[in-house]
Formats: C-alpha cells, sequence, structure tokens
C-alpha cells in the first residue's frame, strides 16, 4: 500500500512541474510576442549583404549553365 501512495506521490508531482513549465513558456510566448526586443530600429539597421557573392563562393548553377561562365552573357 505504501509503494502505491509513494507512486502516485510521485505521479502527482510530475504532472504539478509539467503544468507549471507550460504556464511559464505560454507567459514568456506571450510577453515576447508584445515586446519585440529582436526590431531593429529605423535607419539602425544590419549590413546589407552584396547583391553578387564572390566567385566560387559556392555558387550553384542551373543544370543549363555547366559549360558557360559569367563572361559568356555580354
Amino acid at each position: 500500500m505504501t509503494t502505491v501512495v509513494v507512486a502516485a506521490a510521485i505521479i502527482a508531482m510530475i504532472l504539478v512541474g509539467v503544468a507549471l513549465i507550460h504556464r511559464l513558456n505560454a507567459r514568456q510566448q506571450a510577453r515576447t510576442a508584445a515586446y519585440h526586443y529582436g526590431d531593429t530600429l529605423p535607419g539602425v539597421g544590419r549590413p546589407h549583404r552584396p547583391k553578387h557573392p564572390h566567385p566560387g563562393a559556392g555558387e550553384s548553377r542551373s543544370p543549363g549553365e555547366e559549360g558557360r561562365s559569367p563572361d559568356d552573357e555580354r
């Protein structure tokens, strides 16, 4: 009988912990949604990436461009 009571108490504590963590996560998600900490300020944006990557920097070509180089398009 004691074993059943101890097992029930452990299961009850686990369920209380799960419910508490669920409530804390929901509260934190609501707080994060209300305050946009990650938004950049106007005029203080992130640096822009170059429009064209450096040659050989992992460019992938489509199947029709296998034998052409960028100079062929001129």
